[in-house]
């Protein structure tokens, strides 16, 4: 995401995302289905880490309401 180490690391990020939806998509099974779960839009890596990349409260409480309704879902079948 953004490590002070690594200017290019936000756009590697970006591009790996936008390549997870098709990836998901081919490797998906009736009997085992992949749900992708948007956890990027809305995270502010300033914000919600501390470094950067790892999650402080904020960014695990956002993380954590990204993965709710998709798990409810596969949950309740």
């Amino acid at each position: 995401m953004t490590p002070s180490n690594c200017k290019e690391c936000t756009q590697r990020v970006v591009t790996l995302n936008k390549a997870i939806p098709a990836w998901a998509a081919s490797k998906s099974l009736a009997e085992s289905p992949i749900t992708v779960v948007d956890c990027f839009t809305g995270f502010d890596t300033t914000k919600d880490t501390g470094d950067g990349v790892h999650p402080n409260s904020s960014g695990n409480q956002k993380l954590a309401s990204s993965w709710f309704k998709p798990l409810v879902k596969v949950i309740q079948g």
